[in-house]
């Protein structure tokens, strides 16, 4: 009778449990950037120069596959596996005048750091109801794995007044290969992770993130760069929408 007694109770435990859980899981497709967009433009007084700097965020898709288990109506835990780009343009241009000689001249900067990483977040949030649907709002860790790096560099000089000093150079590495770098690039990298969802429907949710991380640092010199150091450096931040369609298990 007691044996009886102790397999009805180690048999009713895990269905008490399961049913007070729901677990779903699908893929999830969105785009990211990891900064804005920033223009400046200024001028060298003592020089008649002209200086216009831009820089442009790299957007990227995000093709992820996302688990969610939501315990007691209330407590929401999440993970992903996710893919995507991370990087910056920048476009640098001088109208500058050659106090040396005479004369004027143009010059102009390419600078692209692009990185291809998989990011693992885990997500502990807060369900609560809006309309007919669940919102939630959550925080997490997001760790990174850089397995793909390219730094390109183009720099081209038009003198005005005398073409035989005009040059362009064009210069390309890994950062992440110790090979191509002074100091490479750590290829794992941690962010800290908050957001928001909402349902959309019972199974298509809509995602709104936000992760920061340590920036990307490495160094390697750049020849005929404007930079007068060999460090360079990425912020490892990114700014997320995306939509997950999350079934149920056939249990």
């Amino acid at each position: 009778m007691r044996l009886l007694a102790l397999i009805t109770f180690l048999i009713t435990i895990p269905k008490m449990a399961w049913s007070q859980t729901n677990f779903n899981y699908g893929p999830e497709l969105g785009i990211s950037i990891s900064q804005f967009s920033s223009k400046n433009e200024y001028n060298i007084e003592s020089r008649g120069d002209r200086i216009t700097e831009k820089k442009m965020p790299i957007v990227s898709p995000v093709v992820g596959f996302k688990g969610q288990v939501i315990i007691r109506s209330h407590l929401q835990l999440t993970g992903s596996l996710q893919y995507q780009k991370i990087g910056e343009r920048y476009r640098y241009h001088r109208d500058g005048n050659n106090l040396l000689y005479g004369g004027t001249y143009t010059s102009d900067e390419w600078k692209n750091q692009t990185f291809q990483k998989l990011c693992l977040p885990l997500t502990l949030g807060y369900l609560f109801k809006t309309g007919k649907q669940q919102s939630s709002i959550f925080v997490g860790i997001r760790p990174n794995l850089l397995f793909s790096g390219n730094y390109y560099y183009k720099t081209k000089l038009d003198d005005h007044s005398d073409n035989s000093k005009d040059f362009s150079t064009v210069y390309e590495f890994n950062p992440l290969q110790s090979d191509e770098t002074e100091i490479p690039a750590k290829r794992f990298r941690n962010q800290l992770l908050i957001g928001a969802s909402t349902g959309i429907n019972q199974s298509l949710k809509m995602i709104l993130s936000f992760s920061i991380g340590q920036s990307i640092n490495y160094s390697q010199y750049t020849p005929y760069s404007s930079e007068s150091y060999s460090g360079k450096s990425l912020l490892n931040s990114d700014i997320g929408i995306s939509f997950a369609y999350l079934l149920k298990p056939a249990i």
